[in-house]
């Protein structure tokens, strides 16, 4: 306002420069996007997978948006016209883009298989991703689906995940990380003489990604099937009680060679003895049943008794 004052010679000077140089440089607080470490982005993959939302094309969208390491804006206005599904390519017209240039994206096998289960939900009509009401995804709807479901990041967050895991793990070079990101080059000089896209490498770096995500994933299967069996263990442990003699109270006498261990003509109705090894038999039996009972539940509700066959010989402890 005090610079259009003197352009119309309204003012011969303006007050804040003298201003600036007594308060000095003032330093921005930079913050950045909530974001995940690189190892914990399959884990979130598989919460939202595994999610009862009402909306499914919101989690393919997400596992789609953490494939391709895509913006949010980029990917919920996707259209079907811009998937080339034979070529494997996915084209962002530039109006979606942050730099405003067209950009090809190439999509890798588990992009391609939620392509095909984002078909079926509306029957193609032009938004790849629809809601109920036939509509792209609102920019509120991830957000709230990832607070939903407790995920300690932002969509836009899953970038920077990326970008961790590719310096980190990788040997790609930096310039083919930059453009997977789609990334500026801020060096005028620099951009003038780099005109490719690097299409065929950023294709390589983001198979890497997809083959990191998709270990990270069967990781985790494992790791939640290991508890299960464990849980189930530590539930069917048995203590013995203190007394033998509330152990056996209204058991028959113990036969030892076939004879009741009762002395001959004895009328008294006396609790019989039990020994050690027959306590230990009777316990590890009936630990040994529970444990079964609660490994075949649980291998049935994960879904993989199917091609795990589990085979539990429970052999008798016969006592010396």
């Amino acid at each position: 306002m005090l610079e259009w004052a003197i352009a119309l010679d309204m003012r011969n000077d303006n007050p804040c420069d003298r201003v600036v140089p007594v308060l000095g440089p003032q330093n921005d607080i930079v913050t950045h996007r909530q974001a995940l470490p690189h190892k914990d982005v399959a884990a979130a993959n598989e919460t939202v997978r595994a999610s009862s939302s009402p909306q499914p094309a919101v989690k393919l969208a997400f596992e789609f948006l953490v494939l391709r390491v895509a913006r949010s804006a980029e990917v919920r206005p996707a259209t079907w016209d811009e998937m080339d599904v034979a070529g494997r390519v996915w084209t962002v017209p530039a109006l979606r883009m942050k730099a405003k240039r067209e950009r090809r994206v190439p999509l890798c096998g588990r992009a391609l298989e939620i392509l095909d289960a984002a078909r079926t939900l509306g029957g193609g009509t032009p938004p790849v991703f629809p809601m109920r009401s036939g509509k792209a995804i609102s920019s509120s709807t991830l957000p709230k689906m990832l607070q939903y479901q407790r995920i300690a990041a932002v969509a836009h967050g899953f970038r920077s995940s990326f970008r961790d895991w590719a310096a980190k793990e990788t040997a790609h070079p930096r310039e083919v990380i930059e453009a997977a990101l789609a990334h500026v080059v801020q060096n005028k000089v620099e951009a003038a003489y780099a005109r490719s896209d690097l299409f065929e490498r950023r294709r390589l770096l983001m198979g890497d990604w997809a083959a990191y995500l998709d270990m990270g994933s069967r990781s985790n299967c494992s790791d939640n099937r290991r508890k299960a069996v464990i849980n189930c263990r530590c539930s069917s442990s048995i203590q013995l009680p203190h007394s033998l003699d509330s152990f056996t109270a209204g058991r028959p006498p113990t036969l030892q060679g076939g004879r009741s261990s009762e002395p001959a003509g004895s009328t008294t109705n006396r609790s019989p003895s039990i020994s050690r090894s027959s306590t230990r038999h009777v316990a590890v039996s009936s630990s040994v049943k529970v444990w079964r009972a609660c490994l075949m539940s649980t291998f049935r509700i994960t879904g993989v008794w199917s091609w795990l066959s589990i085979r539990i010989d429970n052999q008798r402890i016969v006592p010396q």
